[in-house]
This record gives structure tokens, C-alpha cells and sequence, in this order.
């Protein structure tokens, strides 16, 4: 019995004994393995944050995580660069072949690009070397060019995101220097890059693919370049930019491209894409290969409204009021999907008094109303979420709350050449028919004229 008792302790030792090894290995190897990343390690598919949309019209094709928080060290730059080319002084705007002289000697992060005090650089090579190379110490530059206080530059590079609507976004350099304060995210990424590609410079910039700064110093596009864009889509348009700040650190890219038109598109694709993960170079470049390819495959831009075609009819005064577009609209679709079917629902703004009926109603509208007039908006809700405004104008005309008479006039509007001829007719008759009366008149006052002196005469 005794040795019977002894045994049951030694055992549960032992077994806790063996259980606490295995936790202190486990635990070991679990530390030894993390921040390591294995040939069989995939990063989990809901980390890879991106966007993909439509230039022109602004449709988001494909998103996911595009509200995460991203590392703005790239953002930093081209807005540094859209501040640079907007800012202007008493009235003058900054050019590319203004002189820059720093005060100091600097080196980029990365060692390529060096400033020297005391030597003259132009905006434009700095511009392309900050774009193209990342280089840091070019922002710095730059922003010290408009203004010695830092602070200032980044007050207004805040003031631009926030008239740009980019509400995940806050700078605290001009440079990308990491801070716990700055932040953005991939969607506010977006915003700003379609942005910066309507001025002319940076747009110039981000096309190419390489420059020769200074030095002897070639740029080239890391975007571009590993791409082949133009290889595989046959464009000149293909450009973008690309940033990674270190091993570790999650890479940024972004790109805007214009696709072939496809059978079935009426005018081609701009896509911007932004692309933000941890993955390699290689990996994050084949998703946005792939991103581009599934856009092409899987949508096509058409137009759905031609300018001066009918969207709908409105009731206005008991009359029925054609509401027509005003310049042509084109979304994008998916390939198998009729364009009409897209549009989940239409609502109107009338510029009549800021009125908005809904679909259907124009309690905002009333006569007198001319033909082509301007209307005001109507609202396209599209099944995928987007909304867009359409500049409406009226189809015909409703002059009075009679509706007889305006049927009247919208038959004379609607048949103008065949009024015009019977106008033309009825004025040559009532010419004729006046000049017929003037004769007769004229003939009676020479009749009554020759018969007093007639009377005149047999008096005499």
C-alpha cells in the first residue's frame, strides 16, 4: 500500500515535469520563428490592403482594407511635390527651372542624391529626384524653398488633404520622416494620386522612367521599369511610383495606366492603382499585374447617356416634362452586365430652388420652362455603390399651366421647319392681301377725288 501511495505523486511529477518542457519549447520556437518569414509563409490574404478605379469617372473596381491605417512616407512626397507646383507668392507660381540653394550639405536616406550648400538645383530635378528616387532630402529642400518654418509647409500640406476630403490622412513632414503621428491610407493614397496626375508637372514625372538629375545621377522609376507596362498593354500613358523603406517595412505602389479599348468598351479604361503590403517586390508587383489584368478583363467603360438624350419624363403642371442629358455620361460595368441594369436608382436636383424631389417627382420644377434649358442635376445610383451627377436640361417647353397651349407649342417646337415654311406663307399672304387693301384704298380716295371734280365742274 505504501509503495502503492509513493508512485501516484512520482507520476503526476513526471508528467507535469514533461508538460512544462514541451510549453518551454513550444514557446522557444514560437519566438525563434517570429518576424521570420519561410518559403512556405504567405502573408494572410485580409492583410493586403489596395484599390483599383476608374480615372475618369472615379468608380472603384476593386478594394480591400482601404481605410487601413498605411505608412504615409510616400504620400508625404507627392504631396510635397503638389504643394511645390500649386504654392505661389504675391500672384507668382513656382517653376520647374527656378533655382534651389541649400543652406546646408545633405544626403538621402538611401545615400544616392546629395545637395551641397551653396550649389543651385533646379525645382525640376529636385522634384524628380524626390518622385522618382524617394530622395528625402529633396523635400526637405523644397519645402525650405517656399518657407524656412517647416511647420508652415506641413500646415499647408494638411490644409491641402483636408480640401481634398483625405480623412485618414495627417503630415508632420514634408520628407516622410517616421512619426506616431503621421498616418494615411490607402484610399486617401488614391484620392491624392488622381489628383497630382491633372498637374502637368508631377504627371510628366511619374510617367517616366528614368531622369538624369545631377552628378551624372540617372533616376529610374522602379514603378515603370519592372512593369513593362507598355510592353504588355501597348501604352505611352503607363506610369507610377513605388516605395519601400526598408526590409521590413510595407511596400507602396501606386499606378496609372490607360488599357487598349476592348471590344465591348466604347472609350478606353484609366485605371490608378494603389497597392500597399508586406510581401516582396516581386509578389507585390505580380498582384497589381494581376489587378490590372482583371480590371481589363472583367469591366468595360461604355457610354450610357449621349448628349441630348432622354433620361427620364417628369410630371410638371399636369404636363409631362423630358428630362434630357447634357453632355455624354460613361461608367464602367461588368462585361456581362447591360448598363442600364447598373443603375439602381435616379433621383433629381432642380436648380429651380435647390428642390430635391426624389425619383420621379418634380414638385421642384414649374413653368415657365423653355426647351434646352438647364435643369439641374439628376443622381445616378449605381448597384456597386457609386453615385454620380448627370447635368440635365428640359426636352421641351412648358410656358403656362395650360396644356393645350403648350401642346400647341411643343408641336411648333418639335416641327420648326414646317412652321416656318406655313410662317413664311401666311406672312407673304398677309403682304399681299395688305398690299391689296392699300391699293383698293388708294383707289377709292383717287375715285371720290376725280368725282368732286367733276361735280366741281358741271357746278360750273
Amino acid at each position: 500500500m505504501t509503495g502503492t501511495r509513493l508512485e501516484k505523486p512520482r507520476m503526476r511529477a513526471l508528467t507535469a515535469l514533461i508538460a512544462l518542457i514541451m510549453m518551454i519549447t513550444l514557446t522557444v520556437q514560437s519566438f525563434a520563428s517570429y518576424g521570420t518569414e519561410t518559403e512556405d509563409d504567405e502573408v494572410p490574404e485580409d492583410f493586403l490592403s489596395y484599390i483599383v478605379l476608374e480615372q475618369d469617372s472615379g468608380q472603384v473596381l476593386y478594394t480591400q482594407n482601404a481605410y487601413m491605417i498605411a505608412d504615409p512616407a510616400l504620400l508625404s512626397k507627392l504631396m510635397c511635390a503638389v504643394v511645390v507646383m500649386e504654392y505661389s507668392a504675391d500672384g507668382k507660381k513656382i517653376l520647374v527651372t527656378d533655382s534651389v540653394t541649400p543652406k546646408e550639405n545633405s544626403v538621402s536616406k538611401d545615400g544616392k542624391f546629395k545637395l551641397y550648400a551653396g550649389a543651385s538645383y533646379t525645382v525640376g530635378n529636385l522634384l524628380r529626384a524626390l518622385l522618382l528616387g524617394g530622395a528625402d532630402n529633396c523635400a526637405r529642400a523644397l519645402a525650405a524653398y517656399i518657407n524656412p518654418n517647416t511647420e508652415y509647409f506641413v500646415t499647408v500640406m494638411n490644409q491641402t488633404a483636408a480640401k481634398l476630403s483625405m480623412k485618414d490622412t495627417y503630415f508632420t513632414s514634408p520628407d516622410g520622416a517616421y512619426s506616431t503621428l503621421s498616418r494615411t491610407s490607402v484610399n486617401d493614397f488614391a484620392i491624392l494620386y488622381d489628383y497630382a496626375l491633372k498637374i502637368p508637372t508631377v504627371r510628366n514625372i511619374i510617367q517616366s522612367e528614368f531622369s538624369h538629375i545631377w552628378d551624372n545621377t540617372a533616376v529610374f522609376n522602379l514603378c515603370s521599369l519592372p512593369f513593362s507596362l507598355k510592353n504588355t498593354y501597348g501604352t505611352s500613358t503607363a506610369g507610377g511610383l513605388f516605395f519601400r523603406s526598408g526590409d521590413d517595412a510595407p511596400g507602396t505602389i501606386a499606378v496609372n495606366i490607360t488599357l487598349p479599348q476592348s471590344v465591348a468598351s466604347d472609350v478606353p479604361l484609366k485605371l490608378i492603382l494603389v497597392v500597399r503590403d508586406s510581401v516582396t517586390d516581386e509578389e507585390l508587383m505580380t498582384l497589381t499585374r494581376s489587378l490590372i489584368a482583371d480590371s481589363y478583363a472583367e469591366f468595360h467603360k461604355t457610354r450610357v447617356y449621349k448628349a441630348g438624350e432622354k433620361i427620364a419624363d417628369c410630371p410638371v403642371a399636369g404636363q409631362t416634362l423630358d428630362i434630357l442629358a447634357v453632355t455624354d455620361f460613361y461608367m464602367v460595368v461588368p462585361s456581362d452586365t447591360v448598363p442600364s441594369a447598373y443603375i439602381q436608382s435616379i433621383t433629381y436636383s432642380f436648380s429651380d430652388d435647390g428642390y430635391n424631389p426624389g425619383q420621379g417627382n418634380s414638385a421642384g420644377l414649374r413653368p415657365p420652362i423653355t426647351e434646352r434649358q438647364e435643369l439641374g442635376t439628376a443622381s445616378l445610383l449605381l448597384k456597386d455603390g457609386s453615385t454620380f451627377d448627370v447635368r440635365i436640361m428640359a426636352g421641351n417647353t412648358i410656358q403656362t399651366n395650360n396644356p393645350g397651349f403648350n401642346s400647341f407649342l411643343n408641336m411648333v417646337g418639335n416641327n420648326k421647319p414646317l412652321f416656318i415654311v406655313i410662317a413664311v406663307l401666311l406672312a407673304v399672304e398677309l403682304y399681299v392681301a395688305t398690299a391689296v387693301i392699300i391699293s383698293k384704298i388708294r383707289k377709292n380716295r383717287e375715285k371720290k377725288r376725280l368725282d368732286r371734280i367733276r361735280a366741281k365742274a358741271q357746278q360750273n
